[in-house]
């Protein structure tokens, strides 16, 4: 069967702003999701873990490191939630052909990410108003880390269909098969070389920039508790430089597991596609470099140095991303090709929205702190 007579046409209504403009949009709203997403995922699986090899001593670094991290979740979930419909709106909008199809395809497991996120969500918020409400003698450091790792697990599997079904709109040749198998949408894309090194290179990341995270804290608590302040510093900036060490093998792992053609595109040398994602490397290093200089020394200049360094490193593998996408699209639908109609008024207010969100958001941070949090400043 022919691959054009099973992919959807584009919607009849033209494109409402230049696709440059819209690209660019795309990849900035990935961009301010997948910080925030990074620091709950991970953050969930490091402080369930400083929980439970805490328990025996509430009174230790690791113990008040595991709470600040902790208390810090719920508002950066809202923050990932909201960011997240940005990139979705445009990823509809630019690629719906191939990912409203995917989406149905894979409908039940799809639609299921909300009722994860619900519980997972509800986690975070139940450690921290519920059983953080309890005295210090009280605590029972097991219950949290286990409520924790349930919400990590949960986000896991959010991010696992994510990227099942972010392949999936790129292989239309396996659509049919599946929607033979079940048309309900009973389907998970699973058979694909890229998947595990994928998902493997995302999680790993997350836990990386969680970990970064956890050192800023540290700079940030280390006026009012130099000892505490340090040791979040010391430890968040020696588990990124170390996961991020890892991190440089499992994304060669990725870069292989993709078509050889591609392969080659990255690799070339020519091209912005390869200059992007040399340039990746290349301040991925430079991060590790910062990042065990903060490890060493304990200073929140270099741990600071450290973050500023990383978020151009993700912004270089956002980059990556959308040019690997684009590559893997480009044979089956064209939105070069698409009629533009702009409607700058529209735009302004999407805009402006988007923008008095951030703005309102991390206001929120900064107002409805849990006590631990703001005894970390």
């Amino acid at each position: 069967m022919e691959l054009s007579s099973i992919i959807p046409n584009y919607q009849p209504l033209p494109l409402p702003a230049p696709l440059w403009l819209l690209t660019t949009l795309l990849i900035l709203g990935f961009y301010l999701h997948v910080l925030p997403m990074n620091v709950i995922l991970g953050g969930t699986f490091l402080s369930s873990f400083m929980f439970f090899k805490s328990a025996h001593d509430k009174n230790s670094r690791m113990y008040e490191a595991a709470k600040t991290m902790a208390s810090i979740l719920p508002v950066f979930v809202s923050f990932t939630i909201t960011q997240g419909i940005v990139p979705l709106l445009f990823l509809q909008l630019l690629y719906g052909p191939m990912f409203y199809t995917s989406s149905i395809i894979m409908a039940v497991p799809w639609i299921g990410i909300i009722a994860l996120l619900i519980v997972a969500y509800y986690g975070c918020y139940f450690v921290i108003y519920r059983l953080f409400k309890q005295d210090q003698a009280q605590e029972n450091a097991g219950a949290i880390g286990l409520v924790l790792l349930i919400s990590c697990v949960l986000f896991m599997l959010i991010g696992f269909t994510f990227s099942s079904n972010m392949l999936l709109m790129t292989h239309p040749e396996k659509w049919l098969e599946y929607y033979n198998h079940s048309s309900n949408g009973l389907n998970f894309h699973l058979n694909d070389p890229q998947l595990i090194p994928r998902y493997l290179h995302f999680f790993l990341s997350a836990i990386a920039v969680a970990s970064l995270f956890m050192g800023y804290l540290g700079t940030r608590k280390i006026a009012n508790d130099h000892e505490q302040g340090t040791w979040m510093i010391k430890k968040g900036a020696s588990l990124f430089s170390i996961i991020t060490s890892l991190q440089i093998g499992v994304g060669f792992f990725f870069l292989f597991s993709l078509p050889r053609d591609l392969v080659r595109q990255f690799m070339s040398g020519e091209g912005l596609m390869s200059w992007i994602f040399f340039a990746s490397l290349a301040l991925s290093a430079v991060s590790i470099i910062l990042g065990y200089t903060a490890a060493s020394s304990g200073n929140p200049k270099h741990l600071r140095a450290t973050f500023h360094t990383t978020l151009l490193v993700i912004l270089t593998m956002v980059l990556n991303r959308h040019f690997l996408r684009e590559a893997l699209l480009s044979p089956y639908i064209k939105p070069e090709t698409l009629k533009i109609q702009p409607q700058w008024d529209l735009l302004g207010i999407f805009i402006l929205s988007a923008v008095g969100l951030i703005v309102y958001l991390v206001w929120l941070v900064k107002v409805s702190k849990p006590d631990v949090v703001a005894e970390a400043e």
